[in-house]
């Protein structure tokens, strides 16, 4: 009866222990590669640190398909140049290859729907990447310091985590309408990116996105874009231009701080604040707007801009931290528009202040008041973006007379039909009486002559707008009188 009970007890105690390893499933190897079954399924957890060259993960083991690539399964597989990971394959762990020094190219296949974090991370010689079409998340640090140039980003992803190309070759990347988020430090110490695109459904830039790179030379921010994070473009020394686009309300701290061939910036007119040292040492920075959105702007935030002599003021005056415009041009002037409250003459907070007429304003400092220049602009459909391709020597309406002069004298500069000239004249019992157009800040002059040949003389030479006729009481006995019509700037 004992010994029966004990054979019995034997037998029971084996079937649980079989059943059990059937749930946990087991372990074996295949070459350099380490496995575990589970559900049927296969995932790859280890290889033997030694692998070398080029290395095919099979597409199924003991008749299970492989579907998984474990946490840092290949780590420090120094000697890999290539892993071809099979079309069964759906997810890919963290660090899943880090620190393949030697691994050139990578396949991620349309069936790949999850990369871990940092999963590639330090692949230094990886040259050669593709992104599967199913996913939708590239995660924290998943290509950070690898050594590609190029990386086509799918319009499946909708998301780019920290770090996710920190520290990559890249030279120029675009991200596509698909991503709405963006994490920090994205791009940052890209050293050989010279140009960015960022899709048109980020709102948010992050903190140090881009963060020396110190080739970065272009950037297109996308139309909704709402802020500009810290450090966003930090020590990116050969960005010459921003623009800033209308859906953004605010610059983070430091923000293009050290951009030193930042020469042109255009803010937005929704931005409300300007964060401390945004625009610290921008040596190239001699003039900006400031929108009458802006309600502050922070300590230093133009300080050191060795060269930055004019801040024009949209609005009422900001809220101003402390050395916003200290240690900059010694001819440094702060404008603001008449009406605007707050302001006060001749120094404001410390600075040169002067009050200003919209219609003086000249920006590219070219003669040419902003405001006039923007007819040219608008009538260009295009052509012409920006004040400073306004040039006053050109002629655009073609009419013989350029720019300047037209501006000089009040024409218009889009009209080839719009000429200075007398506009009527007649002979009363007082002489002749000639009349024209006039704008004002100008003075006027009339001249007369009998022939060409003996040249013009002065009758009048300060008749100022309004007035716009004049009397000659002199000449009215001659048989053949010719007249003109000068004008110039009153001082």
């Amino acid at each position: 009866m004992n010994r029966s009970y004990m054979k019995m007890n034997k037998w029971v105690w084996g079937f649980v222990c079989s059943f059990s390893m059937s749930l946990a499933g087991h372990a074996g190897t295949h070459g350099d590669l380490s496995y575990s079954i589970s559900g049927n399924e296969v995932r790859i957890y280890d290889c033997d640190e030694t692998a070398s060259g080029e290395l095919q993960i099979p597409s199924s083991l003991e008749g299970y398909p492989v579907t998984s690539i474990g946490e840092s399964a290949f780590k420090q597989c120094y000697y890999l140049t290539n892993v071809i990971i099979p079309e069964s394959v759906s997810i890919i762990g963290s660090f899943a290859f880090e620190k393949c020094y030697r691994l050139k190219s990578m396949n991620i296949s349309d069936n790949v729907s999850v990369v871990g974090r940092y999963a590639f991370w330090n692949c230094s010689s990886l040259t050669n990447v593709t992104i599967g079409s199913s996913l939708t998340t590239l995660r924290e640090g998943i290509f950070s310091s690898c050594g590609f140039k190029q990386v086509t980003i799918p319009d499946t992803v909708t998301s780019i985590g920290d770090y996710a190309f920190y520290r990559c070759g890249l030279t120029n990347v675009i991200i596509p309408n698909s991503v709405i988020s963006m994490g920090n430090w994205t791009f940052a110490d890209c050293r050989s990116l010279l140009e960015a695109d960022i899709g048109d459904n980020i709102t948010y830039t992050g903190s140090s996105t881009f963060y020396h790179c110190p080739q970065l030379a272009r950037v297109d921010l996308g139309e909704k874009i709402m802020s500009i994070g810290n450090n966003a473009f930090q020590e990116c020394e050969k960005l010459a231009g921003i623009t800033i686009s209308p859906s953004v309300t605010s610059i983070g701290d430091s923000a293009f701080y050290f951009c030193k061939s930042l020469t042109n910036v255009s803010i937005g007119s929704s931005v409300a604040s300007i964060g401390a040292q945004a625009f610290y040492n921008c040596d190239g920075l001699e003039k900006i707007e400031i929108p009458e959105s802006i309600t502050a702007i922070g300590n230093s935030a133009f300080e050191y801009c060795d060269i930055f002599s004019t801040a024009i003021f949209e609005g009422d005056a900001p809220y101003l931290g402390t050395k916003v415009f200290d240690s900059v041009s010694p001819n440094i002037t702060l404008y603001f528009y008449e009406g605007a409250v707050d302001f006060t003459t001749p120094n404001w907070k410390g600075y040169p202040c002067e009050m200003l007429s919209e219609a003086s304003i000249d920006f590219d400092n070219d003669g040419l008041p902003d405001g006039w220049e923007q007819q040219i602009i608008d009538a260009s459909r295009g052509v012409i973006a920006d004040v400073d391709q306004v040039k006053p020597e050109d002629d655009f309406d073609r009419d013989g007379n350029s720019n300047y002069t037209e501006f000089i004298a009040g024409t218009s500069p889009t009209n080839g039909l719009s000429v200075f000239q007398i506009t009527d004249n007649e002979l009363t019992g007082s002489g002749y009486e000639l009349n024209w157009t006039t704008i004002t800040g100008r003075v006027y002059g009339v001249w007369w002559s009998t022939n060409l040949v003996s040249g013009f003389m002065p009758l009048e030479t300060n008749l100022v707008h309004p007035q716009n006729s004049y009397i000659d009481d002199q000449h009215s006995s001659e048989h053949s009188v010719m007249y003109q019509l000068r004008v110039e700037l009153a001082e």
